[in-house]
């Protein structure tokens, strides 16, 4: 499966696809709950660097 093989390459777009692949509100909002935690650790890391 092609699609398979471009999101190993690709996890960005594979967080895309699986957004518009999984329908089910629960699934979405799990989604939205791990990029919400990994922007909040992002901008943590950010802050602490910047704070040098």
């Amino acid at each position: 499966m092609v699609v398979g093989l471009h999101v190993k390459t690709h996890p960005l777009e594979h967080i895309d696809a699986s957004q518009r692949v999984l329908s089910s509100e629960h699934s979405e909002l799990g989604l939205r709950l791990v990029i919400l935690s990994f922007l909040t650790d992002l901008f943590s890391f950010l802050a602490v660097e910047g704070q040098d």
